[in-house]
């Protein structure tokens, strides 16, 4: 393996038989150190401007241990051990996947919507980040939280709406829609928001495209300051699939706190661009406003009493 790796990796920027072969009888006694070896195929992948993982998939491995569990490269190699009845679907990513895979379905009332939002307005933060969960590192995003949600198993349970896929073209159509801070951070929230959170809006046959969309909310923290996400999930009932298409978070406190990217949007102000998932953090801002109402009508009440 060492050999092999050599002559198709390391050759891009190195003369391997410089020196009288001595950098490759070096690079071979590091290739055989288990210590060493992740270091070597590290700078390898970089100057092949490819993943450690295309390497070792190309030697014939499907995974990789990185010291406290198996990690697999791809999710259609797995199965879960529960909740499946044993049929394994190589082109299935879900590895928990199960022909009981359940789509509920939804009858939009306003009063149940107006009701969610409230009931997120005043909820607890489902998931506390902070703030450096994808901070860039040279790996593709999409990549990143790809493998993240592969580890929770491309999906997740929304009792209101019931199993919601969370797939590589999911993280395409997000990323279309901006890459701010903020938003980039609460990719790691999404499986929470989505498990926790409460329908804020629903729309049949949204926007002629021939599926429903809901609106998943919930409260967050980013670095300790409060925000609320809310994630879209595209909806076919009759084919028995979903899966969230695009997430937003707005900021929600005292303070704006400085931003550089340009998809920021306050709950204290308004979207700094607009853009194609404004209106989700128009409804996001709405929930805020139920919640500042909530805050200020408890200070009156307070000051009147004392």
């Amino acid at each position: 393996m060492s050999k092999l790796v050599l002559d198709r990796y390391a050759s891009a920027k190195h003369d391997l038989d410089s020196f009288d072969g001595l950098y490759r009888e070096h690079a071979l006694s590091k290739l055989t150190n288990p210590i060493r070896v992740m270091d070597y195929l590290k700078e390898y992948a970089k100057d092949n401007g490819i993943k450690v993982s295309d390497i070792l998939k190309d030697l014939g491995y499907d995974g990789v241990h990185d010291g406290i569990e198996w990690v697999a490269f791809d999710p259609t190699q797995v199965k879960s051990a529960t909740g499946n009845i044993g049929t394994f679907d190589g082109s299935n990513q879900k590895f928990n996947f199960s022909e009981n895979s359940e789509v509920k379905s939804y009858e939009r009332k306003e009063s149940a919507i107006q009701a969610n939002r409230h009931i997120v307005a005043n909820m607890e933060s489902v998931c506390d980040l902070t703030g450096n969960e994808f901070s860039r590192n040279g790996e593709p995003i999409i990549d990143r939280v790809d493998a993240f949600f592969a580890k929770h198993g491309n999906s997740v349970y929304n009792e209101e709406l019931g199993d919601i896929d969370m797939v590589h073209s999911s993280i395409h159509d997000d990323l279309s829609h901006g890459k701010g801070h903020d938003k980039i951070t609460a990719f790691a929230a999404i499986p929470d928001v989505l498990q926790h959170g409460r329908v804020v809006e629903y729309s049949n046959n949204w926007k002629d495209r021939g599926y429903d969309a809901a609106l998943v909310a919930a409260p967050i923290t980013i670095g300790g300051e409060p925000y609320f996400a809310g994630c879209r999930v595209m909806r076919k009932v009759n084919d028995n699939s979903q899966r969230y298409y695009i997430h937003e978070v707005i900021f929600y406190g005292e303070k704006e706190p400085s931003e550089t990217f340009t998809t920021r949007f306050s709950a204290n102000g308004g979207a700094t661009r607009a853009s194609d998932s404004s209106s989700i953090k128009i409804v996001l801002s709405e929930i805020a406003k139920i919640k500042r109402d909530a805050e200020s009508s408890q200070f009156n009440l307070y000051e009147r009493q004392t």
